[in-house]
């Protein structure tokens, strides 16, 4: 009977036993589930900050680029304005040289 009474005794005491382990484990599994949806949370939101950052810094790219072809189409319209002008300024000249040409042609063929 003792020995029956001794078993149950330690029967109770694991059950005991795991009982609170499985009570603590809950209340660790409980507080680490805890801290990981606040680290989730910090990730999540340091992700939107990089990524509003980032936008941020594109636009601002953008604007530069845009900015610089702006500049740089600018600067090719008033060298083919330059070259434009050098263009008629020699057909000019040429238009004048072929009419002088064509006189001076014309006065040998009319002495002969």
């Amino acid at each position: 009977m003792e020995h029956r009474r001794a078993s149950e005794d330690i029967t109770s005491r694991i059950d005991t036993f795991l009982t609170e382990k499985e009570q603590q484990y809950s209340r660790e599994l409980s507080e680490a589930r805890s801290h990981l949806e606040e680290r989730v949370k910090e990730v999540k939101t340091d992700l939107e900050k990089d990524i509003r950052e980032v936008k941020t810094d594109l636009k601002d790219d953008l604007r530069e680029v845009k900015s610089d072809l702006k500049d740089d189409l600018k600067g090719i319209k008033d060298d083919l304005k330059g070259v434009k002008t050098q263009v008629m300024a020699l057909m000019g000249l040429g238009i004048t040289s072929l009419i002088a040409l064509i006189g001076i042609i014309v006065t040998l063929l009319i002495q002969k």
